[in-house]
């Protein structure tokens, strides 16, 4: 059989679809090979200062001046940021009902480990406090914390406190708001 001399814009196509073809078989080893390279990486290395639950598997962590997020296997996130306004995550025994000034805090199970999560106010003051938790006392510290402020300063006093006649105003366009049928 004769070989047909194909006219110019097959030939390039044809060029085109082999190119394509390669780059693409190229494309898929080089996926594959970055999958075996990061799935065949070593477990995680946290900080010693994270003290996590026995049994838990790090997938990976976030680390900050002053706290540190870890994601475990279990795809739950902890947070142990023990400064005013953030939260404490603290090993407990099974069966525990602890509380923090009075108040109970939550209490999870992660791999196989009792944690009390305290939310802790931002009026805290730093240092040690206590978990009352079935009797005992379980201290943590509770280190200060600077949180950035942010200031508006109006010109118009109004819009800060506003005088008899816009306080009217304001709450008749909330009660109008508020009607049935009222679109916001």
């Amino acid at each position: 059989m004769e070989d047909i001399e194909l006219p110019p814009g097959l030939r390039f196509l044809r060029q085109l679809v082999t190119v394509l073809t390669v780059v693409m078989i190229v494309g898929v080893v080089l996926i594959a090979a970055l999958l075996v390279i990061r799935l065949n990486q070593p477990a995680l290395a946290i900080p010693d200062q994270i003290t996590l639950p026995a049994g838990t598997v790090v997938v990976s962590y976030t680390q900050s001046q002053d706290w540190f997020a870890v994601v475990s296997t279990s795809a739950m996130a902890i947070e142990d940021s023990r400064v005013p306004g953030g939260v404490a995550v603290i090993p407990i025994e099974p069966d525990s009902r602890p509380t923090f000034d009075g108040k109970p805090v939550l209490t999870i199970t992660d791999n196989g480990q009792n944690l009390a999560v305290v939310g802790l106010p931002l009026s805290l003051e730093p240092g040690t406090h206590q978990l009352q938790n079935m009797g005992k006392q379980i201290p943590f510290e509770v280190r200060p914390k600077k949180y950035l402020e942010q200031r508006i300063y109006l010109k118009n006093q109004r819009h800060v406190t506003p005088n008899p006649l816009d306080l009217d105003r304001i709450k008749g366009e909330s009660k109008r708001r508020q009607e049935p049928g009222q679109r916001s």
